[in-house]
């Protein structure tokens, strides 16, 4: 496995697991083997793992804290919700919903997200360590004063991806739109792009890109 790629959950897809609501959950629930599905609504540290999230668990949830291992998302609706400081260990987040969603302050390791509708999502200051974004809608994603190591954002609409101050070893932006990018220059250097992309990211540092024939 490419250093780059992140570990799968240790969670069959297929598992069968008990419903449970998340309605009535309580500060640092521990949840284990479980699938959640109704609203969740205010938690605090609440932990999950070997776990499926589906339906509306999350829509508009305020989970600071929250805690999630070996788990996968799967067409859940987690538009609205705020998870402040949150760590997702080992998941997977397969055709979600994340509208706005708010992770300020995460951790994120070894996370897959693929074919997720997250515009506006809100990563400021979080910690993005072998994390994949495939065939994603992230347009306006927020990732300024961020640690983005090993991170990949590939086949995805990216457009006013913000990376202000953020810390970057690795970013792999190749096959996804990028116009309008905020970046610093420094900063540059640490990402891996493809042919098309250049003219965007030229354009972000200020650069004007005209044909060498055209009047100006």
């Amino acid at each position: 496995m490419s250093n780059r790629v992140p570990e799968p959950p240790d969670l069959d897809p297929d598992a069968p697991l008990e419903s449970v609501s998340g309605r009535g959950l309580v500060d640092r629930t521990v949840l284990e083997h479980v699938e959640l599905v109704e609203p969740i609504g205010i938690v605090r540290n609440a932990s999950v793992s070997m776990s499926r999230i589906a339906g509306a668990a999350l829509k508009d949830a305020t989970l600071p804290g929250l805690r999630v291992i070996d788990s996968r998302f799967v067409g859940a609706d987690c538009s609205g919700a705020t998870c402040v400081d949150a760590r997702l260990i080992r998941c997977v987040i397969e055709s979600c919903k994340c509208v706005g969603f708010d992770t300020r302050g995460a951790t994120l390791r070894d996370v897959r997200f693929h074919e997720c509708k997250m515009p506006d999502a809100f990563m400021h200051e979080s910690t993005l360590d072998r994390v994949w974004f495939e065939a994603c809608n992230l347009d306006g994603l927020d990732l300024s004063g961020s640690m983005l190591d090993r991170v990949t954002i590939r086949g995805c609409e990216a457009r006013g991806l913000r990376l202000l101050n953020t810390r970057i070893s690795l970013l792999d932006l190749r096959g996804s739109r990028i116009d309008h990018l905020a970046i610093d220059p420094g900063s540059v250097r640490h990402l891996i792009i493809d042919p098309v992309q250049a003219p965007a990211l030229t354009e972000s540092l200020g650069a004007r890109v005209v044909d060498q024939h055209e009047d100006i």
